[in-house]
């Protein structure tokens, strides 16, 4: 667990050596920066191989998070066995947390909506039975989950019950109570159940402002997520 915990927290520290090169006018060079950023798992292993007493696990981590069982990863396009255990756990929340933060063309998806497209579409890229006890833990509503409950009200999943994972522990929005003292509710001690997970676009934005998932997780979605 040490071993992993120190490489998850470790796995991007290659992009500290990733150069972002100048155009002759000034202006970032972006598709050369982006070809950078891909040997960022290499220049990782490189700066960690120099500090004494850094175990091999760690290593390993740092240099095959975005290896996929599939091959189809970089930078070695690892295959199946090949690739270790812990490697691969990183590798499913580094996709899910990429996959919940705007990407170069501004789109990011909802929790919910990154859950489902990584089992539905991307199970290949992963060991299946660690893929199927990650989505486990984030739970069928995801933390950051925008969701209208069984009374209308809309709310925020805040984090999961793993004994009852359809009924997760939420922030109401409430117009009579501060936002900052709007207190978490486990759907488990009420008869309220989730009724849908609820699109940005279709929250009003006094409601999304009030929830405000950006200062509660590290995931950001935009108006057409």
């Amino acid at each position: 667990m040490n071993h992993l915990v120190t490489g998850a927290f470790l796995h991007d520290i290659g992009l500290i050596d990733v150069s972002v090169p100048f155009g002759a006018d000034g202006s970032l060079t972006l598709s050369s920066a982006a070809k950078d950023k891909d040997k960022h798992t290499e220049f990782g292993v490189r700066i960690l191989s120099d500090i004494p007493d850094i175990e091999k696990p760690i290593i390993n981590i740092v240099g095959n998070h975005h290896e996929l069982v599939d091959g189809s990863g970089y930078p070695r396009g690892l295959y199946g066995d090949e690739l270790d255990e812990m490697s691969q756990i990183v590798a499913i929340a580094d996709m899910y947390d990429d996959l919940c933060r705007p990407q170069a063309n501004g789109k990011a998806y909802q929790p919910s909506s990154a859950v489902s497209l990584l089992f539905k579409k991307m199970k290949q890229k992963f060991r299946t039975d660690l893929l199927q006890h990650f989505i486990k833990m984030v739970g069928v509503y995801p933390p950051g989950s925008v969701v209208q409950l069984s009374d209308g009200n809309a709310a925020m999943v805040l984090s999961n019950n793993p004994e009852s994972l359809l009924k997760p522990n939420v922030v109401v929005f409430d117009p009579m109570v501060p936002r900052d003292q709007a207190p978490m509710i486990s759907l488990t001690s009420t008869e309220l159940t989730v009724k849908q997970v609820v699109k940005r676009n279709s929250v009003p934005q006094h409601v999304y402002d009030y929830l405000c998932p950006s200062s509660r997780f590290f995931y950001f979605f935009n108006s057409g997520s």
